[in-house]
């Protein structure tokens, strides 16, 4: 047996991690670190703070000019499904929040409150962030990420790195396969994703065709077909949705009106027909307003904030969010083109809302009196500076999640976070032909509490230095449950620990690590099992959540 077990340690061993030169700091314009991390997000911060805490040398790198990505980009009546599944990281930065506002633990904060708490937190652990960084090359020797150059000329050398970006932007320079919203969507064999279909949302009976046709024709965000095609069509090419989730108020002082831009008049017939057509007896409109403060209508979902503020999202219609286009991911230099474009549209659809008498009078005073925040993104004309993008590339991983693992196969050995969200994938595609307005698919399941596997976190080939702690490996129906920040923010965490065990162990990442950041986990009071969750449940709350209540033994939903 010993003899066996050393040829087995022979033929599987790794190379020594990658090293940067010794003078590598000392050429100009160059920087070293044991871990770099891409992506400003909740994630990234997490990681950049947990590897800094392990002793490691970390710059991190944001591609937009604040940290703390979606939070810190109005995105601040944070999703958390359960919130005993929040720990570690995520648990504390809330933590932070609350005291803060002098309150229990809240999940909701103004934008430019948690800007100031990432960036205070960074600065206190004594992290190098460089802002505004657009990457040009990046260097791989002996399957390793050796170093990365910005557009600038700045070169980044590092031990380890971390794909913290919501759209896997290091993971594809690296030339990682990754796959892109639903274009894999049937290749999981789940039940829910077998036949997705188009749905009716307006059939313009009783209008000229012609008008129609090209109203919507100069509508950017409605695709026109003669012939509807094939939903698997669809799907194959399908992009993820974005929305941008904006802060607003009624608050006289502080507020800034929603005004019309120069294509108000090109997009405005589209939204007129929409209106008349959408709303009646199939589609009534209507306004809620929950105990919480949440305004709910067809079109918006307006949660309360702190200071009178609040978080306005896209609502049960779908019409504000919109497909990214797949230059989005291939050419990250025509993000912000893409982001101002899409920025005056919804700009002037808020205005259209509020003023055009086509509107149902229940949506016109849903929004009544609202406008933008004028403490909020001031050198921004108080418009966030990023969309909120629901889904990148995700990385064919060494393990993969599927909507089978969240509602059966619920444990796993190599477990490091948890998931309970519910399964949300958001509609963002509207497409006109022969006088019908359809949509693309939605799901919205409820989820027990989940575990998350380390291997989904690792490429399956390619560069072996990188983990991403965004881009999971998961289906398109899982990952639309996983792809809330508080699970970012402990996978984060978990980038972090890894990274230092790889320069502990001088090899670059594995699927064995998961043994000693689990451990490394529970030493910072993060929980990855879910029947430690289970543990701290009500009986009726483990009958809920699919436990056996005596044992909180898990066991599956269908």
């Amino acid at each position: 047996m010993p003899l066996s077990v050393a040829v087995a340690k022979t033929s599987i061993a790794t190379p020594p991690l990658n090293s940067c030169a010794p003078d590598f700091d000392k050429a100009k314009n160059s920087h070293s670190s044991d871990v770099l991390i891409l992506g400003g997000t909740p994630s990234g911060v997490a990681a950049a703070i947990t590897a800094k805490d392990a002793g490691l040398k970390v710059i991190l790198l944001s591609q937009d000019r604040v940290v703390g990505g979606a939070i810190s980009n109005g995105l601040d009546a944070t999703d958390i499904g359960n919130d005993l599944a929040v720990s570690g990281y995520p648990r504390y930065f809330f933590g932070l929040v609350s005291k803060f506002y002098k309150s229990r633990l809240s999940w909701r904060l103004e934008p430019k409150v948690a800007e100031k708490m990432f960036s205070a937190e960074l600065l206190r652990h004594g992290i190098t962030v460089k802002r505004n960084v657009s990457i040009k090359k990046v260097v791989i020797q002996s399957n390793q990420i050796k170093s990365l150059t910005t557009k600038d000329g700045q070169r980044y050398c590092a031990r380890t790195f971390v794909d913290a970006t919501y759209t896997g932007d290091l993971l594809a320079l690296s030339g990682i396969r990754t796959h892109v919203s639903d274009s894999d969507l049937m290749s999981y064999n789940e039940p829910a994703a077998k036949h997705p279909s188009m749905s009716l949302v307006a059939a313009f009976k009783r209008a000229n065709r012609a008008d129609v046709s090209r109203a919507f024709a100069k509508n950017p965000y409605i695709r026109s077909y003669p012939q509807l095609p094939n939903p698997e069509v669809i799907y194959k090419h399908g992009m993820p949705s974005m929305t941008y989730r904006v802060c607003v108020t009624k608050v006289k002082s502080n507020r800034v009106a929603f005004t019309k831009g120069p294509h108000y008049a090109v997009w405005s017939p589209s939204w007129k027909l929409f209106m008349k057509f959408y709303f009646g007896k199939q589609n009534p409109a209507f306004m809620t307003v929950n105990a919480n403060g949440t305004i709910l209508t067809a079109l918006w979902q307006i949660a309360r904030l702190p200071n009178n503020k609040y978080d306005l999202n896209s609502g049960r219609s779908s019409f504000t969010n919109v497909p990214v286009p797949m230059d989005y991911y291939t050419q990250p230099s025509y993000r912000n083109k893409i982001n101002v474009e899409y920025a005056e549209y919804l700009q002037d659809f808020l205005h259209f809302v509020q003023n055009d008498p086509n509107v149902p009078i229940a949506e016109k005073h849903a929004l009544h009196g609202f406008g933008l925040c004028a403490d909020e993104f001031v050198d921004n004309h108080n418009w966030p500076y990023s969309p909120y993008v629901r889904a990148g590339q995700r990385v064919v991983g060494q393990k993969t999640l599927t909507a089978g693992d969240i509602f059966n196969n619920r444990l796993k050995g190599d477990s490091v976070a948890i998931g309970s969200y519910r399964l949300d994938m958001k509609p963002g595609l509207f497409v006109y032909s022969q006088g019908k307005l359809f949509q693309d698919w939605a799901v919205f399941f409820k989820a027990p509490v989940y575990e998350i596997p380390f291997g989904a976190m690792l490429p399956r080939k390619g560069v072996r230095n990188l983990i991403t702690s965004v881009s999971l490996s998961a289906s398109p129906l899982a990952y639309s449950s996983m792809r809330m920040e508080v699970q970012f923010m402990a996978l984060g965490e978990v980038a972090g620990f890894a990274a230092a065990e790889a320069i502990r162990e001088n090899s670059p990442f594995r699927d064995g690590m998961y043994r000693p950041v689990q451990i490394e986990l529970r030493k910072v009071g993060a929980i990855y099992k879910i029947e430690e969750i289970c543990k701290m449940m009500t009986h009726k709350e483990r009958v809920v959540e699919h436990f056996h209540p005596p044992t909180c033994k898990a066991h599956g939903v269908y």
